[in-house]
């Protein structure tokens, strides 16, 4: 474990240079990812050991891993500083709740590391 917080702690070191380090998430953590940063903005939003990490509007960071949790930051804070214009949505395996992902990942870059 120790040597993976080494790479992960340096990966800015990389930014600039095409090569992109990202951690894997569950499917179900990861749209709850891809949701939070449609609401709270992309800067406000990453991941770290598999926990997701949000920048509230008042500042505060808060780590979240379920869609529940989520939703009750969205219920908080229903107008980020970049709210797209509409509530955050997030699908949960079984739940009836609409996706707004699929607009939101088409324009993701993809890199591949030239040898």
């Amino acid at each position: 474990m120790e040597n993976r917080q080494l790479v992960w702690e340096s990966k800015k070191a990389l930014k600039g240079t095409g090569i992109t380090i990202s951690e894997f998430l569950t499917q179900a953590r990861h749209r709850v990812f891809m949701a939070a940063r449609k609401h709270f903005g992309m800067l406000n939003c990453w991941s770290v050991e598999g926990r997701i990490v949000v920048i509230c509007p008042d500042k505060s960071r808060r780590k979240i891993e379920t869609a529940g949790e989520l939703h009750d930051l969205v219920a908080k804070f229903p107008s980020s500083s970049v709210d797209t214009g509409g509530p955050a949505q997030f699908e949960e395996p079984g739940s009836s709740v609409a996706t707004t992902l699929a607009a939101s990942t088409k324009n993701v870059r993809k890199t591949r590391v030239r040898k």
